[in-house]
C-alpha cells in the first residue's frame, strides 16, 4: 500500500525517487524495527528501486522488467533481514503486489480496504 501510495505522491507533486526512497526506508525501519545500520542499506535498496522505475521522462517499466526489478530488491532485502524480519517483510510485500496496487489484500480474517 506504501508502494501505491507513494506512487501517488510522485504523480502528483513530482518526488524524486530519492524522496520516495527516503519515505520508503523511514517507514520500514519502523514497521521492522530496523537497526541504522539496515536502514542505511534499505535507503540504498529503495533508492535503487524507484530510479529503476520511475524515470523523468514518466515512463515506467514493463511488467516483465517490473518482475525482475522486484525480484533483484526481494533478494537483497533477503541478504538484509534476519528471518522473522525477512518473514514480515514478505507477507505484506504478498498483501500489496503490484498487480493489485490501490487495493491491500486483507490480512487473514480482516477485510479488504481500498486505499485513497
Amino acid at each position: 500500500m506504501i508502494l501505491a501510495v507513494s506512487a501517488g505522491v510522485f504523480a502528483q507533486n513530482s518526488t524524486t525517487p530519492a524522496q520516495l526512497a527516503e519515505i520508503k526506508a523511514k517507514s520500514m525501519k519502523q514497521e521492522y524495527y530496523m537497526s541504522d545500520a539496515q536502514y542505511k542499506q534499505s535507503l540504498a535498496i529503495e533508492t535503487d528501486f524507484y530510479t529503476q522505475t520511475m524515470h523523468s521522462d514518466g515512463t515506467r517499466p514493463s511488467a516483465d522488467e517490473m518482475k525482475v526489478i522486484n525480484e533483484q530488491r526481494d533478494a537483497k532485502y533477503r541478504k538484509l533481514l534476519p528471518v522473522d524480519q525477512y518473514a514480515k517483510y514478505d507477507a505484506v510485500k504478498k498483501r500489496t503486489a503490484p498487480h493489485n496496487v490501490g487495493i491491500a489484500q486483507p490480512a487473514a480474517g480482516q477485510p479488504a480496504q481500498v486505499a485513497h
